[in-house]
C-alpha cells in the first residue's frame, strides 16, 4: 500500500477510494431500483419499461458483483 503513497497523497488517495465508493453505490441503488420497478409494475406498464428487457438472472448477477466489489473497496 505505501508504493501507491510515493505517487499520490493520502488526501488525494481518500478522495479517489471516496469517488469510487460513491459511484458503485449509485449503481447498486439503480440496480436494485430497476430490479423492484420490474416486479412491481403491472404487466401494462412493462411495455414502456427497458428493466425488463434483461434476463433476470443476468441482473441479479449483476447487482451482487456491485455489492461484493463495495465491499472489496470498504474491507480492502
Amino acid at each position: 500500500m505505501d508504493f501507491i503513497l510515493d505517487y499520490i497523497t493520502v488526501n488525494t488517495f481518500w478522495s479517489i477510494l471516496f469517488m469510487v465508493h460513491a459511484l458503485l453505490a449509485v449503481a447498486l441503488l439503480g440496480a436494485l431500483t430497476h430490479q423492484a420497478a420490474a416486479v412491481f409494475a403491472p404487466p401494462r406498464a412493462r411495455v414502456r419499461m427497458t428493466a425488463h428487457a434483461v434476463a433476470a438472472g443476468t441482473a441479479a448477477h449483476s447487482a451482487c458483483m456491485i455489492w461484493s466489489s463495495m465491499r472489496a473497496v470498504r474491507i480492502g
